[in-house]
């Protein structure tokens, strides 16, 4: 298993870091999950452009998640894809296609097969990933009900398996509500380090995994108990590195 962390930056953009998105390698497949701002020049760079995405996961509706999106699909048909896409969004995949079509971006025009899924049905197409809920979007609960709004507040932490490796992205979160099952069988962790408070990341040295990337940003308070209590485990994500497994 291989991943490439594409963008590593928190939702505040900053001229030194993109904003949320990695690419996996793993089972024979090449799955973009997440697509932050700024997604199709990274791709690019790294000649992941034209047929080589099997299919796009998206975690969560924040824009530094899903941004890149539209500009990946117009880039995609440009270039002439002719391999079968498919994307996986955590809810409401009508509104997707009709942001596109907003657009003038009409899937019935591209030379490809465009399929749009829930994330939660991901295991039904490929069998070495799983998801959790996480509580990331829980917090707009309250507008969303006073506003009779359509949100579900659906956010995805995945999990990959192979051979002997299992993989744990958490995309952004609160705490490990949710998703402690599969932090506790992780080998490698890719964690959100900015939005939880410090002390829930500091508690994953209690964890079995064997290497825990913080991405996403982090604060100053973890930042300064990581210099003072130094793990090799704990390693800040670095952008366009390929990390093997």
């Amino acid at each position: 298993m291989k991943c490439m962390i594409l963008g590593a930056g928190s939702g505040l953009p900053h001229p030194d870091f993109h904003l949320s998105s990695i690419i996996f390698q793993t089972n024979g497949s090449n799955i973009l999950v997440d697509c932050g701002e700024g997604i199709s020049k990274q791709l690019l760079r790294h000649g992941f452009s034209g047929d080589f995405i099997d299919a796009v996961l998206i975690s969560h509706y924040h824009p530094d998640h899903v941004s890149g999106i539209f500009m990946l699909l117009q880039m995609l048909y440009l270039e002439g894809r002719t391999k079968p896409l498919r994307i996986f969004l955590p809810e409401r995949t009508a509104a997707l296609l009709d942001a596109m079509h907003l657009m003038y971006t009409f899937e019935q025009r591209f030379p490809f097969i465009l399929s749009v899924d829930l994330v939660k049905d991901i295991g039904l197409h490929y069998a070495n990933i799983s998801t959790a809920l996480t509580d990331h979007l829980q917090g707009y609960a309250g507008h969303i009900n006073k506003n009779k709004l359509p949100n579900l507040m659906q956010s995805y932490c995945f999990l990959f398996t192979e051979a002997d490796k299992t993989l744990v992205y958490t995309s952004d979160i609160t705490s490990f509500e949710g998703i402690g099952h599969l932090l506790e069988k992780a080998d490698i962790i890719i964690v959100d380090a900015m939005h939880p408070k410090a002390e829930i990341i500091i508690s994953m040295r209690e964890l079995p995994a064997k290497q825990i990337i913080l991405t996403h940003g982090i604060g100053s308070k973890l930042n300064r108990w990581l210099i003072s209590n130094p793990d090799s485990r704990f390693e800040l994500a670095q952008e366009n590195l390929m990390y093997q497994f």
